[in-house]
């Protein structure tokens, strides 16, 4: 559970929530339909990135999160060979495992593993996101456009849907409703979160 209490949330000046209150559940993945500047501020504000306006995000004590929303957050002056083997000396303890097969795991063209990740296209830098959120396995995950391989990523939720919040943030009802026919996602609006 991923509860909002009296949130107000901003994206500079434009306000995406005010006083929201609104619970996202284990079991049931979410698309939430809406411009990417604001879905990149709500979900920096629900990794506790960024502070809300007004009001409280809470979830269970200890729930960790992971935001994959932005590429921003990425390391690009690195490899994407070396923030993999990062990845696995944080969250696998580095040994016996090779990097190539978590970056094909994600869907990562394997064949830009020595790139550094700045010259990488949107869609690689995608996977790179949805890597290191499987690698990080935390309770809480927001994912931002682009989708990295769909296939892949629904696998990954029908797998974990029941023991995590995951929430995805699109620009599209077009995408909302694949995310809906593939994950059983519940599409809803910033404006829906209000009512």
């Amino acid at each position: 559970m991923l509860q909002l209490n009296h949130v107000t949330v901003t994206n500079n000046e434009r306000t995406v929530l005010d006083d929201c209150t609104y619970q996202f559940r284990e079991g049931q993945v979410y698309a939430i339909v809406g411009e990417p500047g604001d879905f990149v501020a709500f979900f920096k504000t629900v990794c506790n990135e960024k502070k809300t306006a007004q009001g409280e995000i809470v979830t269970w004590d200890g729930a960790e999160r992971f935001n994959a929303c932005d590429d921003t957050l990425l390391p690009f002056s690195l490899t994407a060979t070396q923030y993999a083997e990062g990845l696995l000396k944080i969250y696998k303890d580095g040994e016996g495992h090779e990097p190539g097969v978590y970056l094909l795991e994600a869907g990562f063209n394997t064949s830009n593993r020595d790139k550094l990740i700045r010259e990488l296209n949107s869609e690689d830098k995608a996977a790179l996101r949805f890597m290191a959120m499987k690698l990080a396995d935390k309770y809480v995950n927001v994912i931002g456009e682009p989708i990295p391989e769909l296939a892949l990523v629904a696998d990954w939720a029908e797998r974990n849907k029941n023991d995590k919040v995951i929430i995805f943030g699109v620009s599209d009802e077009e995408t909302a409703g694949v995310l809906k026919d593939k994950l059983g996602a519940e599409i809803v609006t910033f404006e829906d979160m209000m009512v």
